[in-house]
């Protein structure tokens, strides 16, 4: 992030994280976060100011351009996409492979797969992603990251005050909630990345000026954070108003020497925690519904556990490789030119 890692608020997204898992399992157990799906509306804000923090001085110094910004973006998000979608199809492919044949109820999947498999949504369903339906916010991720590089000149003080400040006030009489996910929706979802992103970026600029607050200790931030997500009843007041003032703070914050290892694990881990989880827990479901119902809370607990642990490795041995792998051969490419020029 420009020469500066911010510990804190890698701490609060992988806590994010962590609700949005609690969330899908609702159903299941009733210690879960009733607004976890808030947490996509954080990501947001949270990658507005990464992103700024990151890519805006080599933006401005010429150091990167569009296109690179863009791979740069494609790397970061594809692997572990890509794995969510593989995990999704393991019970197809089961299927295709035991029974010899594509069976009706596994059609779907196996149409959507040409489709999301490049990161683009699947027509003719509901979703706008069948096999890993959080997907739906890494389409608008991406929509917002290719607006943000081709007009970030225009990204002023001034520019994101009335920009921020007009859709809070569109977002509060639309009310998006948890919408955006459905074909059907699409102007919800517009909506949510549309505030959030640009809210993040003003958050950084505020930063850089100089306008921060005392730091608060992690824990007193991340309490926030849980009781925020709580109740959907303040769900738009945590949006508009919440959401930012933790972004500002987290971002002075320091953890201590004893949670600071944490942050950064569960920070690393979180965006693999977001891409995995719902394939998992959509084949755990379809096994899990042959047990009693009374057993749902304890298969929830170690559900949770599970796939967390299961984040941190596929973050290491996993994501972090596949990236690596990715840049050197985005830079070897890059050097081509170049070197036949020469």
């Amino acid at each position: 992030m420009a020469g500066q890692r911010f510990i804190a608020l890698d701490g609060l997204r992988g806590f994010a994280a962590v609700a949005v898992v609690s969330y899908h399992l609702r159903t299941w157990t009733p210690a879960a976060f009733s607004a976890g799906y808030l947490a996509v509306d954080l990501f947001f804000v949270l990658s507005g100011f990464v992103i700024a923090a990151a890519y805006e001085p080599r933006l401005r110094s010429g150091e990167m351009g569009v296109t690179t910004f863009l791979r740069v973006r494609l790397i970061r998000l594809w692997p572990l996409y890509l794995l969510g979608v593989g995990l999704a199809m393991l019970t197809p492919l089961v299927s295709l492979v035991t029974k010899g044949g594509v069976l009706p109820v596994y059609a779907p999947s196996w149409a959507a797969l040409p489709f999301e498999a490049l990161m683009a949504p699947s027509p003719g369903h509901g979703s706008l992603y069948r096999l890993d339906p959080v997907a739906w916010s890494l389409a608008f991720e991406l929509l917002i990251n290719v607006t943000f590089v081709l007009t970030w000149r225009r990204w002023t003080l001034r520019n994101l005050i009335i920009v921020v400040g007009f859709l809070g006030i569109l977002s509060l009489s639309a009310n998006p909630g948890s919408r955006g996910w459905t074909w059907d929706q699409i102007p919800y979802g517009l909506l949510r990345v549309g505030f959030a992103f640009p809210t993040g970026v003003l958050v950084y600029r505020l930063h850089t000026i100089g306008l921060r607050p005392p730091k608060l200790p992690l824990s007193a931030l991340v309490a926030a954070l849980g009781a925020m997500m709580l109740t959907r009843s303040s769900g738009e007041a945590c949006v508009l108003l919440g959401f930012p003032a933790l972004i500002w703070l987290g971002a002075s914050a320091e953890p201590s020497r004893l949670t600071r290892p944490l942050c950064v694990i569960l920070g690393s881990a979180s965006y693999g925690l977001y891409t995995i989880h719902e394939p998992l827990f959509e084949a755990l479901a379809a096994w899990a519904a042959r047990l009693g119902p009374s057993n749902h809370t304890l298969i929830a607990a170690a559900f949770m556990v599970a796939v967390v642990v299961t984040a941190i490795y596929v973050d290491r041995r996993y994501d972090v490789p596949a990236r690596q792998f990715l840049s050197r051969r985005r830079r070897r490419s890059a050097l081509r030119p170049a070197s036949a020029d020469a």
